[in-house]
C-alpha cells in the first residue's frame, strides 16, 4: 500500500513541478483564453502534451492496472486554451 501512495505522491509532485516551470516563462503574459492568438494556445496545448508524457512514464501500477494523471494535464489545456488547444494535445 505504501508504495502505491509513494508512485501517487511522485506522480502528483511530477505534475505539480512540471506546470510550475513549464508556465513560468508564460508569467508575464496576459491571461490566456480563447480569444488569445492562436500561437500562444498551441504552445499551451504541446506544453499539456509534454507534461502528460511525462505523466504517462511514471504511472502508478495497481493490481497490473496503470493509472496516471495525465486527464489533469487535457483538463488544464482545455480550460486554458480552448477545445481546439485540447485536441491538438490528444
Amino acid at each position: 500500500m505504501l508504495s502505491q501512495f509513494n508512485q501517487f505522491l511522485l506522480n502528483f509532485s511530477l505534475l505539480i513541478t512540471s506546470l510550475l516551470f513549464a508556465f513560468l516563462p508564460l508569467r508575464h503574459v496576459k491571461r490566456i483564453s480563447p480569444a488569445s492568438p492562436v500561437k500562444l494556445r498551441i504552445l499551451v496545448g504541446f506544453i499539456a502534451g509534454f507534461i502528460s508524457v511525462l505523466l504517462v512514464l511514471n504511472s502508478i501500477t495497481y493490481d497490473g492496472a496503470k493509472i496516471d494523471l495525465r486527464l489533469v494535464a487535457l483538463v488544464t489545456a482545455f480550460y486554458y486554451g480552448g477545445g481546439s488547444v485540447a485536441a491538438l494535445r490528444r
